[in-house]
């Protein structure tokens, strides 16, 4: 029981300390940073984030692409294969006949 009493107390204390933290750099970098290179900062993350996405999703449908032309080839070569499977029946029914 106590050693839950002391982990509980320090998972508190560890909460606070990291809040207390995040809000005193908050506060820092709003001191020391300009409102107009924030908003350029965000501009600059939007654009970053809408070209990551293009590239993603080009990338996307070039796999897509590449993955439904070797399905085609795979079905491709069973078709290819039954009928060569299909002949040599043929001939092996003829020789042994």
């Amino acid at each position: 029981m106590k050693k839950l009493k002391w982990f509980i107390i320090g998972y508190v204390v560890g909460f606070a300390t990291a809040l207390w933290l995040r809000n005193r750099l908050y506060r820092t970098v709003d001191k020391y940073t300009p409102a107009n290179m924030k908003d350029t900062i965000a501009e600059k993350s939007k654009e970053v984030k809408g070209r990551a996405q293009q590239t993603a999703q080009d990338a996307s449908q070039r796999v897509i692409g590449e993955v439904r032309q070797l399905a085609e080839e795979v079905r491709e070569a069973i078709t290819d294969g039954r009928v060569a499977m299909r002949n040599t029946e043929q001939e092996l029914k003829v020789t042994n006949s």
